[in-house]
């Protein structure tokens, strides 16, 4: 009784009596998943059976890693008018460093593209950063990135006379942040094992799951020579058709299922669904006007990986994806991001 008055008192000391401020989401969001953990970690007691915890904690993984995104912008009327924005970079090569329990962090870096890729569709710069801090039942993740520079996709679709060339905007800029936090229903499942290997699960099992999640996503040209509609498709996507700029945010809850196969001694595959309702806001602008959002939306990731997770060596292959899909009058702006890893690493 007492830890469950404590955890009130921390959801009320969070959320204040007047509600909360647009500006303070972020903010309050965090301190809401910090008291919920913090109790739930009190009173939840974490079944042994079935895990083994590596002698040495400290793991160190080297990987290769093909990062992807796009923005996509979609005619609500006319879904066949489409714009799809994607940057242009090669795979990257990195270090990641964790520490059983504690989380961690990694580094890389991205070799230059091929002459004639860059001439084609730009060159784009990436700025990624990305933690997580996965226990047994429950995992905290944060993500940043910022992407300037990028290439119409569909650019054939939009305008023939351009086919075999690509419409480029090396000005056009897209950042995205991200908080989210997982709980793990079942104690036959554990996140700690799949996404960052500082544990053994050594038989298989799965869990539902529950997710909250906070995301913001802005983009604009700030050069406004190009802007986020091509001068050949905006016919099609009037009255908002000279769109240059956009900022959304939005809050979701929602739940899904994980699951661990094993075969073997250290043999696994893995898949983790996430899907929930989101509360959205937001804004598409062009130079005179502002197209206003709040609207119900959804919340979607994916994380699949197989693999080897033994007592000293870990390796394998990850695929991580999430969408988010923002909606105004007359336009929608659908946000992907994707990450496909290949990795080895050596606890030390």
């Amino acid at each position: 009784m007492n830890e469950g008055l404590r955890y009130l008192d921390r959801l009320r000391t969070c959320f204040g009596p007047h509600g909360i401020s647009t500006r303070s989401h972020f903010r309050h969001l965090w301190l809401f998943i910090a008291a919920t953990s913090s109790y739930l970690f009190t009173v939840t007691a974490q079944a042994e059976g079935g895990f083994h915890q590596p002698s040495k904690r400290l793991l160190i993984k080297p990987f290769i890693e093909a990062p992807g995104q796009s923005l996509e912008f979609t005619n609500i009327i006319d879904k066949s008018a489409k714009v799809r924005w994607q940057p242009n970079y090669r795979a990257k090569t990195g270090l990641s460093v964790s520490y059983a329990g504690l989380g961690g962090f990694s580094i890389s870096g991205m070799s230059e593209l091929a002459k004639e890729s860059a001439e084609l569709k730009g060159v784009s710069r990436i700025t990624d950063y990305r933690f997580r801090f996965p226990w047994r039942r429950f995992m905290l993740s944060l993500g940043y990135q910022k992407n300037q520079g990028f290439y119409v996709d569909n650019t054939a679709s939009i305008d023939q006379s351009l086919a075999g060339q690509y419409i480029k905007n090396p000005d056009m800029e897209m950042e995205s942040k991200s908080l989210m936090a997982i709980f793990v229903a079942d104690p036959d499942y554990s996140l700690a094992a799949f996404l960052d290997h500082s544990e053994r699960q050594t038989r298989s099992g799965g869990s539902w799951l529950l997710v909250a999640k906070f995301s913001e996503a802005s983009f604009r040209d700030s050069s406004r020579s190009i802007g986020l509609i091509p001068s050949a498709i905006r016919p099609r996507f009037q009255p908002e058709a000279l769109l240059h700029e956009g900022q959304f945010r939005s809050i979701g809850i929602g739940g899904g299922y994980g699951y661990k196969l094993g075969f073997g001694d250290i043999g696994y595959a893995s898949a983790m669904g996430l899907l929930g309702p989101s509360a959205q806001s937001g804004k598409l602008s062009d130079s005179s006007q502002d197209f206003t959002s709040s609207s119900t939306g959804a919340l979607l990731n994916v994380d699949l990986g197989i693999g080897a997770n033994g007592e000293e060596n870990v390796f394998g292959v990850h695929l991580s994806a999430e969408a988010s899909i923002y909606k105004t009058a007359a336009t929608e702006a659908a946000t992907t991001l994707t990450s496909l890893s290949v990795f080895y690493g050596r606890r030390l």
